[in-house]
């Protein structure tokens, strides 16, 4: 969306989630590959060709960008077994308030124009009426049970340590761990709280996972996390940076475990 005003949405199925972009959002702007062929694609009883594509995982940097080579730190990452820099340092991704102002509310405006559908704008409204307040702070916990490569990364005795610091603040959870929130809202009894969701299951991979109800209440999730004005997340998550961004940058961020191997 940021590269051109004319743009399009593939969404392939994958272990995150197995439901389609209409699923999510209102707008009629999503397309499908052309089995066989990597560049050619439809919708909307369209054949679009050629389409100048764009696969990477990480945001977009134009050529005019304030984004020098090591803007961005080394990342430690256990999958790797080292710290990497992305984009050789020329990225904003988990980069937060270091983000410089012209990049950041230049992906705003492209964030302001994806609309959520009615079922999922209603659940965020109603629930956030209901159960957050001025007290409320956004906590996300990925515990990468799904990702055998990073689960030394997760370090919950960081997040009660961080959390014991808020004693008059009440804890919305999100996380890919039941058992994490609520050992959470065991420990700070009547100050925790999760929206419920229609799967039992949110280990990515699952067989929950493969429902459109998975996607739609991950989505709602996202939303409400970005609510809050004090976030706080896990390293590397992309769940947590959408948040963020769909909170439209306006939370204070805490970012937990970026260093933590359980051989430190």
């Amino acid at each position: 969306m940021r590269m051109t005003d004319t743009y399009k949405v593939y969404w392939p199925k994958n272990r995150f989630g197995y439901s389609s972009f209409s699923d999510l959002f209102k707008n009629n702007i999503e397309v499908r590959k052309v089995p066989v062929f990597s560049n050619i694609f439809y919708g909307q009883s369209k054949i679009f060709i050629p389409l100048l594509t764009r696969f990477s995982p990480y945001f977009f940097i134009k050529n005019d960008d304030e984004i020098d080579l090591e803007f961005a730190p080394a990342l430690y990452d256990q999958k790797k077994g080292t710290s990497k820099k992305v984009n050789n340092g020329r990225s904003i991704d988990w980069q937060y308030e270091r983000i410089p102002e012209t990049i950041k509310e230049s992906y705003i405006k492209q964030i302001k124009k994806l609309e959520p559908i009615e079922y999922i704008q209603n659940q965020v409204e109603e629930f956030y009426k209901k159960s957050f307040n001025r007290d409320t702070v956004s906590v996300q916990l990925r515990t990468w049970k799904d990702e055998t490569r990073r689960q030394d990364m997760f370090d919950k005795k960081e997040y009660f340590n961080c959390l014991d610091k808020y004693k008059n603040k009440n804890f919305f959870l999100s996380s890919d761990d039941q058992e994490i929130i609520d050992e959470i809202i065991e420990r700070y009894p009547g100050r925790a709280f999760y929206f419920p969701k229609r799967v039992s299951n949110y280990e990515p991979g699952s067989d929950d996972s493969k429902t459109i109800e998975f996607l739609q209440d991950s989505l709602i999730d996202m939303l409400l996390l970005g609510k809050s004005s004090l976030i706080i997340g896990s390293h590397l998550s992309s769940f947590v940076e959408c948040a963020w961004w769909f909170g439209l940058c306006q939370s204070k961020i805490i970012i937990l475990n970026q260093f933590n191997t359980k051989s430190n």
